[in-house]
């Protein structure tokens, strides 16, 4: 009686076991169906993103061979390169100042010469610094007459004019007392009681 019994539940109780079932394969293929779309979702992100930074990667590429003309990087260098060296020579680098013990050494050697009537020159504003401080040492010297101005015409480097007597000197003691190495110019010229002297600041090729 008892197995009957069991038995009798089994068959009323199987339309609701057939019914989860299906239920269970139905969420199966519902869950993977949401995966793949998901992934799906996932990818075309991905792919989106890739081919954004690629379009990106390539606009960067077509503006900079643009603006190099069509020039690889060795050849933009160059070209960089050789108007540095243009620059150079046209306009020059700043002179750099001198320093308080050069200012000073040169002060002690300038006192070794008679004063005389000194314009120190300076070819462009790279110049100008230099120039007053070369300006300051012949003032601590004593010497009356020395002034700084611009004056064009000087070339490259530094020079002192004219002749072999006081520029001569001067030329001297700016080389006995700083870093500078100046240029003498017109050695043969002779000197008189109305000389006129200057150190000229050029274009500084260095």
């Amino acid at each position: 009686m008892d197995g009957w019994k069991l038995l009798q539940e089994i068959r009323d109780g199987w339309p609701s076991v057939r019914a989860a079932k299906w239920i269970v394969w139905a969420a199966l293929v519902l869950g993977a169906t949401l995966g793949a779309s998901g992934a799906t979702i996932w990818w075309s992100g991905t792919v989106s993103a890739l081919r954004e930074r690629q379009t990106l990667a390539e606009a960067q590429r077509d503006d900079y061979k643009s603006k190099l003309g069509g020039a690889t990087p060795d050849q933009a260098k160059a070209k960089v390169e050789a108007l540095e060296r243009t620059i150079n020579l046209v306009v020059g680098s700043k002179w750099e100042p001198l320093t308080k013990d050069e200012i000073e050494r040169f002060a002690s050697k300038l006192r070794e010469i008679p004063p005389k009537f000194t314009n120190i020159l300076y070819e462009n504003q790279l110049g100008k610094d230099l120039a007053q401080t070369l300006l300051e040492a012949f003032k601590r010297a004593g010497w009356p007459e020395v002034w700084a101005s611009h004056g064009m015409g000087h070339g490259l480097g530094l020079n002192v004019g004219y002749g072999s007597g006081t520029a001569l000197k001067i030329k001297n003691a700016v080389e006995a007392s700083t870093k500078l190495r100046p240029t003498l110019q017109a050695p043969d010229e002779q000197e008189t009681e109305g000389s006129i002297f200057f150190v000229g600041i050029g274009i500084n090729y260095n």
